[in-house]
Parts: C-alpha cells; sequence; structure tokens
C-alpha cells in the first residue's frame, strides 16, 4: 500500500544522503513495526542519527509536498530490543 511506497522512498533519500555523507551502513533496512533499523558503524552512529532526524526526513517531507507529514527520532542501540525498551 501507500505506507509501503513512502517506506521505499525513505529508503531511497537514507542511500542518497548517507553516500553523500560517506556513512556506512548495511544493505538492508529492517521495517518492524513502525521502526526503521540501519546498522552503522558504531563510529558513525551519531552522525547517522544527526541525518536521519534531520536532511533524510526533511526530503522525504519535501518529496511528498506537504500531504503526510512524517517525523520519528533516531535512537543509537545495540539492537532491537534495546530501542524498544528505551
Amino acid at each position: 500500500g501507500s505506507g509501503h511506497d513512502i517506506f521505499v522512498f525513505l529508503d531511497m533519500f537514507v542511500e542518497r544522503i548517507f553516500m553523500r555523507e560517506r556513512i556506512s551502513y548495511a544493505p538492508y533496512v529492517w521495517d518492524i513495526h513502525d521502526c526503521v533499523m540501519l546498522e552503522v558503524p558504531e563510529e558513525q552512529a551519531q552522525r547517522a542519527k544527526q541525518l536521519l532526524d534531520g536532511p533524510v526526513l526533511d526530503e522525504l517531507n519535501s518529496f511528498l509536498n506537504g500531504r503526510v507529514k512524517f517525523k520519528g527520532e533516531a535512537n543509537i542501540v545495540d539492537n532491537w530490543a534495546q530501542d524498544k525498551f528505551e
């Protein structure tokens, strides 16, 4: 559905911005219960969080032209369980 379509666009913006900023990330993105998880090297985690909280969401929302406003906040965790209990 449309949620999956937007997820594909989100993935596109993550790839574009992370490549530009030289952030390495696993070539897969997990979409689990409204939670997108990216695996990045520990030393790049803080920068990846800043990009996800700012430019990635900004570009997605600009692309959607105000039809749907997406928001979120990235967390830095070692595994999915830590994120769910944070």
